[in-house]
């Protein structure tokens, strides 16, 4: 889940975060074992840990923990490169039944370790920080500004698993210098352009790596009356293709 060298962990807050925890909005501690590659697909599982973990990095009595996996270094593209652009899919199906505190997404983050930016591709919540603000959503965005003041420019479908259910499905990417675009299963269902819904100095113009993560709300309880949280439960990638203009 990050290289073995301690200084290139994909960190969300320096301060607050860790190997373990990227930062204080997660719950459940990164643990290998919750990532696993089954059958050719890789699998990110939420659990309960009886006893709880005494993490060491970040400290602290954690009851839950997490699978993320990471690209680093390793596969990173840039789609704003003049006259390219990127085409991404990813055949990806999120954590099933109640679900509240569970937290879903594959993003982009620079390879340079600076954020922000940062791009959700796909990222399901079962509960959205707050039940108030919405429950079994998917959203897809940009995150731009400046460390410790970050502006989203965002979309979101309510309702995801009432309208897709809980299979399979291909989720497409298009990222050019003037426009991002989002498909489910080849129909597109949103885009952000460049210079209208984001800045152009703030448009996203440098190489980004992926996060894989099947994260746990903090914010969120596990009984909450708007969805409560069964454990295990798992997000599946079966497989990711990515394509560069020639």
């Amino acid at each position: 889940i990050y290289d073995q060298n301690p200084d290139q962990h994909v960190l969300w807050d320096p301060k607050l975060g860790g190997p373990h925890l990227l930062g204080k909005l997660y719950d459940g501690y990164i643990l290998d074992k919750n990532t696993v590659v089954k059958n050719g697909a890789i699998h990110l599982h939420n659990d309960v840990e009886d006893p709880p973990i005494e993490g060491t990095w970040p400290t602290g009595t954690f009851e839950h923990s997490s699978g993320f996996a990471n690209s680093l270094h390793k596969v990173y593209f840039n789609g704003s490169k003049r006259g390219k652009g990127n085409y991404l899919e990813i055949r990806a199906k999120f954590p099933s039944g109640n679900v509240g505190k569970a937290w879903s997404a594959v993003w982009l983050v620079p390879e340079s370790e600076s954020w922000p930016p940062e791009i959700d591709i796909l990222e399901y919540f079962g509960i959205f920080f707050d039940s108030q603000w919405g429950v079994d959503q998917l959203q897809y965005r940009v995150r731009y500004g400046w460390y410790g003041n970050t502006t989203a420019a965002k979309k979101r479908i309510m309702d995801y698993t009432e309208t897709y259910g809980t299979d399979y499905h291909i989720f497409g990417f298009h990222w050019t210098w003037q426009k991002m675009t989002w498909y489910i299963d080849n129909v597109e269902i949103g885009y952000l352009e460049n210079g209208v819904d984001i800045v152009q100095w703030r448009w996203p113009d440098e190489d980004m790596a992926f996060v894989l993560q099947n994260g746990l709300m903090e914010s969120v309880d596990v009984d909450d009356p708007a969805m409560s949280t069964d454990f295990p439960n798992t997000m599946s990638i079966d497989w990711m293709a990515l394509y560069e203009k020639k």
